[in-house]
């Protein structure tokens, strides 16, 4: 969604998420996932994975632990890292709007239904401070910033 397979696609704005009717989205973000042993013990990871390994954009320093929602594991090829975590904030504001949220909880009569989009919401607002803190620190660290880049290989403190 956010070009991180080198696709460039429109980031979708608070406007476009409101306009657009879908009162459940979901960031489809390309996630590497990391490499396994195949049946021959050859490691293998996703396709995306193998490409961002040719290409040398893999952030190879960071840890398997890190491949999740809020931290970037390689380098863009549309988006710095600070731009491409300000689309990210801006997505999750707007999921998390209150408005977005009455839409979802009155959209379903069933009281399941709206305990699990408070709790999706809940989720989804612990994923903007994650990516806050980390857009944060893009701006104000060097070495953070250096390291995203690709300037520098060395893992932060």
């Amino acid at each position: 969604m956010l070009g991180s397979a080198g696709v460039a696609t429109p980031v979708p704005t608070e406007n476009a998420l409101r306009l657009s009717g879908c009162l459940r989205p979901a960031p489809d973000l390309n996630q590497l996932g990391g490499r396994r042993r195949d049946r021959h013990g050859a490691l293998r990871g996703t396709p995306l994975h193998e490409r961002a390994l040719r290409e040398g954009r893999i952030l190879e320093a960071m840890p398997f632990a890190f491949y999740f929602i809020a931290n970037l594991v390689m380098r863009l090829q549309k988006y710095d890292p600070l731009e491409y975590y300000d689309h990210l904030v801006n997505m999750h504001v707007a999921i998390a709007s209150t408005l977005m949220t009455m839409r979802r909880l009155l959209a379903d009569l069933l009281v399941p239904f709206r305990l699990l989009h408070a709790l999706r919401t809940i989720g989804v607002t612990q994923d903007l401070r994650a990516l806050r803190r980390i857009r944060h620190l893009l701006h104000t660290n060097p070495a953070f910033g250096a390291f995203h880049d690709g300037r520098s290989i060395g893992l932060l403190d």
